[in-house]
């Protein structure tokens, strides 16, 4: 889609989507058209299909869209999302593995 072939992922969203509908007499009551992409359907779709299984934030944060939709869909976390939050922390035993040089640094803000 980001490359301006939206007509070529139609068909994979649209399979994923009809699997959910399954076994509806009509699963293909839910096909989207090219017109229908966007970053943010794409993202809420996503959402839906990986419901609980907390892997959005990777998405979300490659995407740049991590404070937004945090602040947008999530009450009780939008007082508290920062910029800190669009990285990880890195394990302690990985910057102590280091041995070469100077002291590695944690991630800003963490």
């Amino acid at each position: 889609m980001m490359d301006g072939r939206s007509t070529k992922a139609i068909p994979y969203l649209n399979a994923v989507r009809e699997r959910a509908a399954y076994p509806s007499a009509n699963p293909t009551i839910m096909d989207v058209q090219a017109g229908d992409l966007s970053i943010d359907f794409i993202l809420d779709e996503c959402a839906r299909e990986f419901c609980g299984e907390q892997i959005g934030w990777l998405d979300l944060a490659r995407m740049n869209k991590l404070l937004e939709r945090v602040r947008l869909y999530n009450p009780d976390a939008a007082a508290n999302i920062q910029t800190k939050h669009l990285l990880r922390p890195i394990l302690q035993n990985q910057i102590d593995a280091v041995s070469t040089g100077p002291k590695y640094p944690q991630n800003p803000g963490l």
